[in-house]
């Protein structure tokens, strides 16, 4: 009696021949099935290994370290006739996205009036960055594109503004401000002693001394 054992198949992933994941520390299983094997071994690619990472070569199961970024490569390998055969399944280990880091800093100054600023932001491996404004400032009247971070501000509008952007992404999201001080317009110079007096021809002198709202110095002539 002859017993004819028919050739092992390429193995199949479950899960198919690649998957994404964020960076971060796990366990994921990865198994593969095969027609007519005696049994399925997995491995990890070389660089996956040195980064840290290790495979129960029995069951598929990759326990990823915290810091791994980048491809994973599981290589199921189907023992039996005509075998072995392998297959493999990619893994793309998405990074963690960043803080975002605004083009103005953290910090700018703006005198007071009607206009519009753009305040962008970008994150490392954010998949997008969305912007909003404080509360004090909207009800302000001052206005902001949640897309772009272009603030419209209203004319009458002075103090603090502050801008928050948010960053999706893996392990998001993540964000930062940017705090913008609005300096109120200079008012009018008024005189201590009033816009006109009287005095006596004669040498002598007199200091004549005006303060001005919202002045930074003032200069007479």
């Amino acid at each position: 009696t002859v017993t004819i054992n028919g050739s092992v198949s390429t193995p199949s992933f479950t899960g198919g021949s690649t998957s994404t994941r964020c960076q971060g520390a796990g366990v994921v299983t990865y198994t593969a099935t095969a027609n007519n094997t005696s049994g399925i071994t997995y491995s990890l690619d070389a660089a996956s290994i040195t980064g840290g990472n290790t495979i129960n070569s029995a069951t598929g199961e990759v326990t990823y370290v915290i810091g791994w970024s980048g491809t994973t490569t599981v290589t199921a390998s189907a023992a039996g006739c005509s075998g072995p055969r392998t297959a493999n399944h990619t893994v793309t280990v998405t990074p963690t996205v960043g803080s975002p880091v605004f083009t103005l800093g953290a910090t700018s100054t703006r005198c007071q009036g009607s206009g519009s600023a753009p305040y962008t932001a970008t994150a490392p491996n954010g998949t997008s960055v969305l912007y909003t404004l404080d509360a004090a400032s909207t009800a302000g009247g001052n206005t902001i594109n949640a897309i772009t971070g272009v603030v419209a501000y209203a004319a009458g509008w002075s103090g603090t503004t502050i801008i928050t952007a948010t960053a999706n992404g893996c392990n998001g999201p993540t964000s930062a401000v940017h705090t913008v001080t609005v300096t109120p317009t200079v008012g009018t110079p008024v005189f201590t002693i009033g816009n006109s007096t009287t005095r006596c021809q004669g040498a002598g002198t007199v200091t004549y001394t005006a303060t001005a709202s919202a002045s930074t110095s003032i200069s007479y002539s």
